[in-house]
């Protein structure tokens, strides 16, 4: 049995089509782990009346705790074998669960991933677009840290969505709470400790962009969870001694805090100190330029975004403002 965890709070616009969308799965065997982190909307009732409807969805209401939180609450509470996550703003297409679950038992696969889309405007989202015939390739743990670490497949290795894990890779690892961001403090370890990974061509899952969600609203100081997130990451990779995984990540590590020097200067230039901090984890930056790690495009980017932070910005926000798409 697959144990699908979707966390909530004041979901009520999204959460029937995203819970839906599991229930007309082509496959049936799964429990839905819905975990209302005390919603003051409509959510809680939504979903009363749909799990009245259908006995697999369990309710688990707790006080507001973020995200984190109540994903950990999630894993404590599974049934199943294999677990996979939704966010309560997306859906999945029919086939999520079938496909990923018959190659992670077929293949006897540790973790299995999948493509997705981005949907951008979700109400006026109903086009039904034909899968691909279904590819599957199969690499090991090493190979997917490094895809991690790369620029091109960063975003889709680093979400937890999109994915069926075997329940025990979260032995022992618990989602780190109070942070901006949920994904990056533990993805690194769930790859770590999955030897045998699946990856499929098809996009089977829908991810919502909203713009008014924690990392792209309104400007706030949470944001720097993404750098210590990463030098969590930077932190494992030298005690596992890997690395060349490690020079790897030194590119989004670098970006990440000249970028957020521009954005710290820019939205609260009086924390001095938190500018000062960011500037120290800036030296050094140079030496990444002599990495046969990384790419000559990334090289010339990390330069122009070094000494013409605001046009690199600007240049950045247009880009992710046309093609919907947040990368760190």
């Amino acid at each position: 049995m697959i144990s699908v965890i979707i966390p909530v709070y004041n979901s009520e616009k999204y959460i029937e089509k995203c819970i839906n969308s599991i229930l007309n799965s082509s496959f049936n065997d799964f429990e839905i782990i819905v975990v209302d982190d005390g919603s003051i909307d409509e959510t809680y009732n939504i979903i009363s009346k749909l799990s009245k409807k259908d006995k697999r969805i369990r309710i688990i209401k707790i006080s507001n705790g973020g995200s984190a939180h109540a994903r950990n609450i999630g894993l404590q509470n599974v049934r199943g074998d294999y677990v996979t996550f939704v966010d309560s703003d997306d859906y999945v297409d029919k086939d999520y669960l079938k496909e990923l679950y018959e190659a992670i038992v077929t293949y006897n696969l540790d973790m299995v991933e999948c493509d997705y889309r981005i949907i951008s405007n979700y109400e006026d989202y109903n086009e039904i677009i034909q899968n691909k015939k279904n590819h599957i390739y199969i690499i090991d743990n090493i190979a997917k840290l490094n895809q991690l670490c790369e620029r091109n497949t960063y975003l889709k290795s680093v979400v937890l969505w999109n994915k069926i894990y075997k329940k025990e890779l979260f032995d022992n690892i618990q989602f780190v709470e109070n942070k901006g961001i949920d994904d990056e403090y533990i993805i690194h370890k769930i790859i770590y400790k999955a030897k045998k990974i699946g990856l499929i061509e098809n996009k089977l899952y829908n991810y919502y962009v909203n713009n008014n969600s924690q990392m792209r609203g309104k400007p706030d100081l949470k944001r720097l969870d993404n750098l210590d997130a990463i030098e969590s990451q930077l932190c494992f990779f030298d005690e596992k001694k890997l690395y060349s995984i490690k020079e790897k990540l030194l590119f989004r590590y670098y970006r990440t805090v000249i970028d957020d020097i521009y954005f710290v200067k820019k939205y609260f230039p009086n924390e001095k100190n938190i500018i000062n901090d960011l500037k120290k984890k800036r030296k050094g930056w140079s030496r990444i330029l002599l990495s046969g790690k990384i790419s000559i495009k990334e090289k010339v980017y990390l330069i122009l975004t070094r000494y013409f932070s605001s046009l690199a910005y600007y240049i950045r926000n247009r880009i992710i403002g046309n093609n919907k798409v947040i990368s760190n």
